[in-house]
């Protein structure tokens, strides 16, 4: 699967119309979203925060980041986070409805063929998530750029507080990926009284 992660997906239009333990050398990072509101996440030491710039669409939304192995391994994570206007996605039906809209993207030439919601539990949150096999890649050799799995994650935090996610590597149960759940696993939304 080729995307470019920074492109609007039909949720992030949609939105806009509108992270578990700490791994062993994770690193506390906090993304302030404005108003008070920030969210922190466990960084993995195998991974980092690369530079990007996000589409006036996306920006609009709250904020953008994208993450990468320091390995070079053939992976990459972005992460949008913001705050919704109102509570309507504190609603389950209504966060997995923004799971299948935002994994249409994905779902066409796989060997799912569709969006498949699974519960996303964290200690800090709930969403949901979907995992995506392309079908053209199985059993090939991994190719810079081109990733073998995509899955897309949508988690509510407090405070109205969205996060979607889309992870791209070459397997769904590798390190890269077992990095990137952790980490979203590991999300948690405070305010500058505390926590939320």
């Amino acid at each position: 699967m080729k995307t470019n992660l920074l492109r609007p997906s039909i949720l992030a239009l949609a939105l806009a119309c509108l992270w578990g333990a700490p791994t062993a050398g994770a690193a506390d990072k906090t993304i302030n979203l404005g108003g008070g509101k920030s969210v922190v996440f466990n960084l993995p030491a195998t991974w980092e925060v690369v530079a990007s710039e996000a589409p006036a669409e996306l920006a609009a939304l709250g904020k953008t980041i994208q993450l990468s192995p320091k390995n070079g391994a053939n992976a990459v994570c972005s992460l949008t986070l913001f705050v919704a206007p109102d509570n309507r996605f504190a609603d389950h039906d209504a966060l997995k409805d923004a799971l299948m809209t935002s994994g249409e993207r994905f779902a066409g030439d796989t060997l799912e063929g569709k969006v498949t919601p699974q519960e996303f539990k964290t200690p800090h949150a709930f969403g949901y998530s979907a995992t995506f096999t392309d079908k053209s890649l199985v059993g090939k050799p991994s190719e810079r750029g081109n990733y073998k799995v995509a899955a897309t994650v949508v988690l509510y935090l407090p405070e109205q507080i969205v996060v979607t996610a889309t992870i791209l590597c070459d397997d769904a149960k590798g390190a890269e990926y077992a990095a990137i759940i952790a980490l979203l696993r590991s999300l948690s939304a405070h305010s500058t009284a505390g926590a939320i």
